[in-house]
């Protein structure tokens, strides 16, 4: 049985294990949950569906779902990175494989939270952006 890893995260990460031989530490092994959550795809044909300008299909996926071996969920929960990102809600263990389905990635995806590296989009701009305004006490302020 594997075990299904659900990441919001932009980027892929290898969370890599060492063995120290004398004083230097040497890769020993290093497992790969895939990113690419919130970043738009002309080739994927996976998540929300949007278009270019030209009107291209855009999809955006909510997050990626990556399988891992049991051998590899034995070695990836005692991961100390992978802990603190589980801990923030960047990743999640899933018992089913949901590659091929955006609807139940998406509602897995909905509590989860996300890292600070998506493009930005209509909706974020707008959320995120605070307009303010300029105000000129007298024209004197600007005269050299």
């Amino acid at each position: 049985m594997s075990v299904y890893i659900l990441s919001t995260m932009t980027a892929g990460v290898n969370y890599s294990f060492y063995k120290n031989i004398g004083d230097l530490p040497v890769l020993q092994h290093k497992i790969l949950v895939q990113g690419g959550a919130g970043l738009a795809s002309l080739r994927s044909g996976f998540g929300e569906q949007g278009e270019t300008a030209d009107g291209r299909p855009l999809w955006t996926a909510d997050g990626v779902i990556t399988p891992i071996s049991d051998e590899n969920w034995e070695l990836l929960k005692a991961h100390p990175v992978f802990i603190k990102h589980q801990q923030k809600g960047l990743v999640k263990e899933l018992n089913k494989d949901l590659r091929g389905n955006h609807r139940e990635v998406q509602k897995h995806a909905a509590g989860m939270e996300v890292d600070g590296f998506r493009p930005l989009t209509k909706d974020t701009i707008a959320k995120n952006l605070k307009v303010t305004t300029a105000s000129v006490r007298s024209e004197d302020e600007f005269r050299v």
